[in-house]
This record gives C-alpha cells, sequence and structure tokens, in this order.
C-alpha cells in the first residue's frame, strides 16, 4: 500500500541532517550545503529530531527551515514518502531544484543549526 502524500504548507517545518565536513571553523553551516539539486529533508510534524539525525553520519547535527523559506529561494518542497533510498521513511520530502550560491546563502541565513554537529538530538 502506497503512503498517503500530503500537502506541504509555508508553515510547515522541514529538517536536514548536516555533515560536519559542511561546517566550517567559525561553526556555521557552509551554504555549499543547500546547493544539493533536489534536496532531501524531514517532515518535522511526522519525524523527531533524534529520527533525522539517526539518518546522519554518525556526529551530523541538525538544520531546520519552513517549507516557506524553501519556497522563497526557488525550491519547490513535495512531499515524497518512502523513496527507494529511505523506504521507510514516511517524513521525506524532496525539495526540488538548484540554487545559485546567493539564493544558497539565503537560506542558510533563514534557517536553523538547532543541533549542532557532535550533539545530540
Amino acid at each position: 500500500m502506497a503512503a498517503e502524500v500530503l500537502q506541504i504548507t509555508d508553515d510547515d517545518l522541514l529538517r536536514r541532517w548536516v555533515p560536519r565536513d559542511q561546517v566550517d571553523n567559525d561553526g556555521k553551516i557552509m551554504s555549499i550545503f543547500f546547493r544539493t539539486t533536489d534536496q532531501s529533508a524531514d517532515l518535522a510534524k511526522l519525524r523527531s529530531r533524534k529520527e533525522t539525525q539517526t539518518d546522519g553520519k554518525a556526529g551530523s547535527g541538525l538544520v531546520e527551515f519552513t517549507a516557506g523559506h524553501a519556497r522563497h529561494v526557488g525550491l519547490n518542497p513535495v512531499h515524497d514518502p518512502c523513496p527507494p533510498e529511505a523506504p521507510t521513511n514516511h517524513a521525506h520530502v524532496l525539495c526540488k531544484g538548484k540554487l545559485s550560491s546567493g539564493k544558497a546563502q539565503r537560506l542558510r541565513s533563514l534557517a536553523d543549526y538547532c543541533v549542532k554537529c557532535g550533539e545530540s538530538a
């Protein structure tokens, strides 16, 4: 049975895990982190911070931003439950698109680096 696909509203909180190598020496997430084409995220209301962090590499952190922020910079967040690369993740969201350097920096400034690398959610 296929998982239910939800509409993503501008207020929906999205969450991504951040590997250590995407954080600079000042403790800021590098804007290149947000330049990945078709970024994966989790819909926060369907998955805890700990569950998202567990999917990441050991010592990874977490960043959160709203779907409205993603749309503001040109991404199109779409609920994509249980894709082949994460078949048990009902909270998976695909943020379709690719950001320029300037728009990636803008999303970085809007996002909340809520769990630092090495910390637990």
